[in-house]
C-alpha cells in the first residue's frame, strides 16, 4: 500500500476498512496526516492541473496528484517528512523555503492538517550579448540563473553564448536574481554576476562585459641552466590556497598565466629533476609575492612580466611528491 495518496484514494481506503465481515475485528487505521492548499498564479488566480510530486525522506517513496479546477489540492500521508514539488507548463517557482516556494519540506503529523499554499509565476526569458572589455564578442560563456522547479524536480537554467556572443536563457524566474556569466577556461577573462528582474511572461535584455584579467609571465630554467621545457608553473592567491592556476612552460621555458584577479600571488615551478622552487628562485619559506595591482585601464588588469625562476636541485635523499599545482597530493 502506498504511504501517500490523494484524498479520493484515502476515501476509498476508509470505505474498504468499514466493509469488514461480521465477527471479524477491523484493523486499526494507519497513522496519517493531511496536507492541503491552493496553487495560484502571480495575480492570485487559481491554477488547475498543477502537477504535485511528493518524495518521502524516510523511504524514498514517490507519489503524484494534481490541483482541481479551483486550484486546490488535498493529500493524505503517513507521518514523516515529505518534499513537495509544484510544476505547470508555462509557470515556474524557485526551490526555496520562503517567498515563492516551488518546493517545500513538510512534516506530516498524525491527525493534523498542514496548509501549504503555493504561488507559481509565468516563466520569463533572458537574452543578451557578452563582450570582453575590448568590445569583442565572447563565445562559450556559461550563463546561468536562479534554480527552478520543473518536471517534478529542480534544475539551474543554463546556456552558453554563440560565436557572436549572444545568448538566450529560457525559462527563468520573473523575480530579482543573480545571473552569472562564466567565461571558458583559458580565455583570461573574469566571471561576473549581474542582478536582473525579468518581467513575468516577458523578456529582458541583459548584456554583460567581462574584464580581461591580469597576467604573470616569465622564464623557467632547469638545474643545468637550460630552458625548463614542460615545467609546471603555478600562481596561487596568497589569501586562498585553492585559488590557483597552473600552466606548463613551453619549449623555450617561457610561461604566461592569464586571467588573474588583482591581489598577491606566490609563483612556484618544478620539473621531474628539481625541488619545488618559488619566485625568485628560492624555497617556500623565502618566497616573494607577485602583485597584480587593482588597476583597470578600461581593457585589462596589469601584466607582471619577468617573473623568472631558476629551479633548485632536489636535496640528496629527499623526494617531495607534488601535484601539478605544486601542492602535496591528497
Amino acid at each position: 500500500m502506498k504511504r501517500f495518496a490523494s484524498m479520493a484514494s484515502a476515501a476509498a481506503l476508509a470505505f474498504n476498512l468499514l466493509a469488514v465481515p461480521a465477527g471479524v475485528s477491523a484493523a486499526p487505521p494507519e497513522p496519517s496526516g493531511v496536507v492541503s492548499g491552493t496553487v495560484t498564479d502571480g495575480a492570485g488566480n487559481p491554477l488547475t492541473g498543477v502537477l504535485i510530486d511528493s518524495y518521502r525522506w524516510d523511504n524514498g517513496e514517490h507519489a503524484q496528484l494534481t490541483t482541481a479546477g479551483d486550484g486546490t489540492y488535498s493529500a493524505v500521508g503517513a507521518p514523516g517528512t515529505v518534499t513537495f514539488y509544484f510544476s505547470l507548463t508555462g509557470y515556474l517557482a524557485p526551490c526555496w523555503d520562503e517567498g515563492f516556494a516551488g518546493c517545500k519540506h513538510v512534516d506530516i503529523m498524525d491527525g493534523a492538517t498542514t496548509t501549504l499554499d503555493v504561488q507559481l509565476l509565468g516563466e520569463a526569458r533572458l537574452v543578451g550579448t557578452v563582450l570582453d572589455s575590448a568590445g569583442s564578442p565572447v563565445e562559450g560563456v556559461t550563463v546561468s540563473a536562479a534554480e527552478i522547479v520543473i518536471g517534478g524536480g529542480t534544475t539551474i537554467p543554463t546556456t552558453t553564448t554563440a560565436a557572436d556572443g549572444t545568448y538566450t536563457l529560457f525559462p527563468v524566474l520573473p523575480i530579482s536574481q543573480p545571473v552569472r556569466f562564466v567565461p571558458p577556461s583559458g580565455s583570461g577573462l573574469h566571471p561576473t554576476s549581474l542582478d536582473a528582474t525579468p518581467p513575468e511572461g516577458g523578456e529582458l535584455v541583459l548584456d554583460a562585459a567581462l574584464r580581461i584579467g591580469g597576467t604573470i609571465s616569465g622564464h623557467i630554467t632547469n638545474t643545468a641552466g637550460s630552458a625548463a621545457s614542460g615545467a609546471w608553473v603555478t600562481a596561487r592567491n596568497a589569501l586562498d590556497f585553492y585559488d590557483a592556476t597552473a600552466v606548463q612552460a613551453d619549449a623555450n621555458g617561457d610561461y604566461s598565466i592569464i586571467g588573474l584577479t588583482p591581489g598577491d600571488y606566490t609563483v612556484d615551478a618544478y620539473d621531474a629533476t628539481s625541488a619545488p622552487t618559488f619566485y625568485p628562485g628560492v624555497d617556500r619559506a623565502a618566497a616573494q609575492l607577485v602583485t597584480i595591482a587593482d588597476v583597470f585601464d578600461g581593457v585589462s588588469y596589469p601584466s607582471v612580466n619577468g617573473t623568472d625562476i631558476a629551479l633548485l636541485a632536489m636535496p640528496s635523499g629527499t623526494v617531495e611528491v607534488l601535484d601539478q599545482y605544486g601542492a602535496p597530493p591528497d
